[in-house]
């Protein structure tokens, strides 16, 4: 656990030093940690994502995966904005 405090940033970051107490086990702060940034209907919400995205006929998987990612056709999206999402997509692998 003293390791894992140093891998946290910002509100993940404030939420361990204000609860101190409340938690003496790793498992615990799993728990506490979930609850507090993915509630139940948050992780539902994102699995109906993925469960629903869908590859089109002709269409290669990275095509599908980048359009998903785009939330829509990356055809549609600016210039600037493409290169934002594809530039944050290669940061992420």
């Amino acid at each position: 656990m003293k390791v894992f405090l140093f891998s946290l940033d910002g509100a993940a970051k404030d939420f361990l030093y204000l609860q101190p107490f409340l938690f003496n086990t790793w498992g615990d702060m799993k728990c506490m940690f979930l609850e507090k940034f993915f509630p139940a209907s948050r992780t539902t919400t994102i699995r109906k994502e993925i469960y629903g995205i869908r590859q089109q006929y002709g269409e290669t998987l990275h095509e599908s995966m980048i359009d998903a990612t785009s939330g829509g056709a990356l055809m549609d999206k600016t210039p600037p904005a493409a290169r934002h999402l594809i530039s944050n997509m290669a940061s992420n692998t």
